[in-house]
């Protein structure tokens, strides 16, 4: 650990680049922790289960006890969780953020937690209503979504017109409608996991051609509680989650071979294929939906130039873009299996809601260009970052 002096009412961070070490580095303080008496408590929260069972190897010997479910929704999970952290003797309890952040702060007293790369701190959900059917959908929406009557103070300074813009809201699980409103229901069902729902008004009376609902959680209850949590993370610092919360936060350094670490970039080789500019986005959605003839030349020199037993790939769900070889998820942060390919290959569009600005800035105080970061430059990053690049 830094030999830095913390206020306990600080959140922690550990910013240093893939594969440098922050893994091994959690290990050691959980392990002197456990053996000295000093901190007996550890929570390890990863984003999948997939992530959990590989760190779990790392930590058997402490025989940890790793809580998920295919449904994050069971009231069975939490109520396992709440169990577990009543516990007594040395634990290592291992769950997803989904659930660490449905946990009430004042359970976790006591407990060292430790969030490993997980920097999602809230959706923003922006859907389109057409004029053919606006009055149907508007009835479905309030319906569907219960609002107050007071709009939530979103800014601090006095007659900012954001604060008469939106309103809290719960999703109505009671309304019975059609079985295709119930397939919409279910997109916004993820929203009751942050600790805030937001919806724009205008959505609601018909004055906005959109509706825009947003969740997050709010760090502060964690500060206020004095729970001692270190997050841990490439770039940290450009995260959505540290960039809306910097004011929480104190950094960790721990010992790297920066020279080593910061020239390992100079070993990746990147073909770019599609030119992004201020005017055109590159690479769409719609485009690998529709197999456009830019896409099947790629798809033509990566298979004439690259051997397909070298590579992973990837692209987005609907899209018809395909290669040989071994397909995986877009998301791979944290994976360690795939560091014996030297090649990989990431066709995926991941642009920002053409209209997500002015709701960005809103409600969280961001920019276009800090979500294109996190949501394009940082996946890229992470996926290039489970070849053999990790192995220094």
């Amino acid at each position: 650990m830094s030999n830095n002096i913390y206020h306990q009412n600080f959140l922690k961070f550990i910013s240093t680049k893939c594969g440098s070490g922050k893994g091994l580095h959690m290990q050691k303080e959980i392990n002197e922790g456990i053996a000295t008496g000093n901190q007996i408590h550890h929570i390890i929260v990863q984003s999948t289960k997939v992530l959990l069972e590989q760190f779990y190897g790392y930590l058997e010997h402490h025989n940890p006890e790793m809580i998920v479910s295919e449904d994050d929704f069971s009231c069975n999970l939490l109520a396992s969780i709440n169990t577990a952290l009543t516990c007594t003797e040395p634990k290592v309890l291992m769950i997803t953020d989904k659930m660490f952040y449905r946990i009430d702060p004042n359970r976790l007293v006591g407990w060292r937690v430790w969030i490993d790369d997980c920097t999602k701190s809230f959706d923003l959900m922006i859907r389109g209503i057409s004029n053919s059917d606006r009055d149907g959908i508007i009835n479905i929406y309030n319906k569907m979504f219960i609002t107050g009557t007071e709009y939530l103070e979103i800014s601090g300074t006095a007659n900012d017109p954001v604060n008469k813009k939106y309103k809290s809201v719960m999703i109505n699980d009671e309304i019975k409608l059609s079985a295709d409103v119930d397939l919409l229901k279910e997109q916004y069902r993820k929203l009751k996991f942050y600790h805030h729902i937001a919806v724009l008004e205008d959505s609601l009376t018909g004055k906005a051609d959109q509706l825009v609902i947003a969740g997050w959680y709010d760090l502060t209850r964690y500060v206020d509680a004095g729970i001692d949590i270190t997050y841990l993370a490439n770039d940290f610092e450009n995260s959505l989650l540290y960039k809306r919360w910097s004011h929480l936060f104190m950094e960790v350094k721990i010992p790297l071979d920066y020279v080593k670490i910061n020239t390992n970039d100079s070993r990746i080789d990147v073909k770019y294929f599609f030119e992004t500019t201020k005017n055109d986005k590159g690479l769409s959605k719609e485009q690998l939906k529709k197999n456009c003839a830019n896409i099947e030349k790629v798809q033509k020199w990566i298979s004439d130039n690259v051997p397909a037993d070298s590579y992973y790939w990837t692209t987005n769900d609907k899209s018809t873009f395909r290669l040989p070889g071994a397909r995986v998820p877009v998301v791979t942060r944290g994976l360690n299996g795939y560091t014996g390919y030297n090649t990989c290959v990431f066709m995926v569009a991941c642009n920002a809601h053409p209209q997500a600005e002015e709701y960005l800035n809103d409600l969280f105080d961001l920019t276009r260009e800090d979500a294109l970061r996190e949501f394009e430059t940082e996946q890229f990053y992470q996926f290039v970052y489970r070849t053999c690049v990790r192995n220094y």
